[in-house]
């Protein structure tokens, strides 16, 4: 009897030191995936411009005063659809809209609208300045100008569909070795020959 309870008592014990040891060895499993996980995600996204240059692309253009007169020039269809839009805020968003678009095929958030293109339509569409606020430029009315512009000028929009050829290239610029700043632009201008919108930084970078 006593033997046999001696038995049992080793047999649980054991059965208890297999599952510490799978428990522990599951632990060291599960902490070494994360950051084997955690380094692949680092890899994935690698730098491909400076700061400043990053700066600049995530930013709408610069203009002077030639450029400036250039771009925000309204032809006869923006003119009868600019007077559709309700407030002055919503006029002159879509202008300064479609005037970066026009220049780099890219859309902004109206934060990072320039101060001194936005006088200069706030000058030309005869408002006062104190009129305008974005606060008011709803996310809706921000959305629904840029798919009129795409439509006018004749863009895609960067959609899933858009991304997927985006990758396709990429794919195709890889076996040839090019360095990462050069390969960015060669996308770019991929997209622009396709007359897709230019997404965003941050797509580029998790795509190269």
């Amino acid at each position: 009897m006593l033997l046999k309870t001696y038995y049992c008592l080793y047999f649980k014990l054991y059965l208890y030191k297999i599952k510490v040891c799978l428990y522990i060895d599951l632990k060291s499993i599960e902490k070494g995936l994360f950051y084997y996980l955690k380094g692949l995600n680092m890899a994935t996204y690698i730098k491909i411009l400076n700061n400043n240059d990053t700066k600049v692309f995530a930013s709408p253009p610069q203009f002077n005063g030639v450029e400036r007169k250039q771009f925000f020039s309204l032809p006869n269809w923006v003119s009868h659809l600019v007077l559709s839009f309700r407030t002055p805020t919503n006029q002159i968003g879509f202008v300064l809209q479609l005037g970066y678009f026009k220049a780099v095929g890219r859309f902004f958030a109206a934060w990072k609208f320039h101060q001194k293109d936005i006088d200069f339509i706030v000058r030309r569409l005869d408002f006062q300045s104190n009129t305008i606020d974005f606060s008011k430029y709803t996310r809706t009315t921000f959305e629904r100008h840029q798919q009129l512009i795409l439509l006018n000028v004749g863009i895609q929009k960067f959609d899933l569909k858009a991304k997927a050829l985006l990758m396709g290239e990429a794919q195709n610029l890889c076996f040839k070795q090019i360095k990462p700043r050069l390969m960015f632009m060669s996308l770019v201008n991929f997209l622009r020959a396709q007359k897709i919108e230019i997404p965003s930084y941050h797509t580029f970078e998790a795509i190269i």
